[in-house]
C-alpha cells in the first residue's frame, strides 16, 4: 500500500489505513495534520493529546507534537501550562542538539513573558538565534511587539520594532 492517500480522504480514514497497512509513523504525521488543523483550541488539545498518546503506546518520538501543542495552549491562554512544559523541551531538544527547537522554544517563552507584562530585556537575543538557523529575523521582533501592544506598552512595541529594524535593515516594511 501507498503512504501517499488521496487528499481528499478525510484525516481519520487516512489514519485508520496507515494504521491497517502497519506505517505507524504514517498515522502519527496524520494525525498531527489533524490536530494542526482543527478550528477550536480544545479540539486541537484533545487532538494533539490523542496523538501524543499514540506515539507512546507505539514507541514514536513525541516531542514535536508536545512543542506543536504549545501553539493551541497559548491560544487557549493556559500560559501556565505552556511554561510548565518549557522545561523539558528544552531539556530534549538541548540534548537532541536541535537548535531550531531550542529557538522556537525560547520565542514562545519570551513572547508569553512579554504578553504577561513581565519584564524582558525586548528581543532576548532571539534575533541572532533567528539568523543562526536560517529563520526570519523580524518575526520575534513582532511577537514581543504584539506582547507589549497587549499590555498597553506602545512605547514598549514602538522599541520592539525599532530594535528589529535597527538589527535587520533588509527587512522589508
Amino acid at each position: 500500500m501507498s503512504k501517499r492517500m488521496p487528499a481528499v480522504a478525510p484525516r481519520r480514514e487516512a489514519v485508520d489505513l496507515a494504521i491497517a497497512a502497519g506505517d505507524s509513523g504514517y498515522a502519527l504525521s496524520c494525525m498531527s495534520n489533524r490536530a494542526e488543523s482543527m478550528d477550536r483550541a480544545s479540539d486541537g488539545l484533545a487532538a494533539y493529546d490523542l496523538a501524543i498518546a499514540f506515539a507512546q503506546r507505539y514507541g514514536l518520538s513525541d516531542s514535536s507534537l508536545r512543542g506543536q501543542r504549545l501553539d493551541w495552549l497559548v491560544i487557549a491562554g493556559r500560559w501556565d501550562d505552556v511554561m510548565d512544559a518549557v522545561p523539558a523541551l528544552r531539556a530534549e531538544a538541548v540534548t537532541k542538539g536541535n537548535a531550531y527547537s531550542l529557538f522556537m522554544i525560547h520565542m514562545v517563552e519570551v513572547g508569553l513573558r512579554s504578553v504577561r507584562g513581565e519584564q524582558t530585556k525586548d528581543l532576548d537575543g532571539l534575533t541572532d538565534e533567528a539568523r543562526a538557523i536560517g529563520f526570519r529575523p523580524y518575526i520575534p521582533g513582532g511577537n514581543i511587539a504584539f506582547g507589549k501592544l497587549v499590555n498597553g506598552d506602545r512605547g514598549g512595541a514602538r522599541r520592539a520594532i525599532h530594535e528589529t529594524r535597527t538589527s535587520c535593515p533588509t527587512a522589508s516594511t
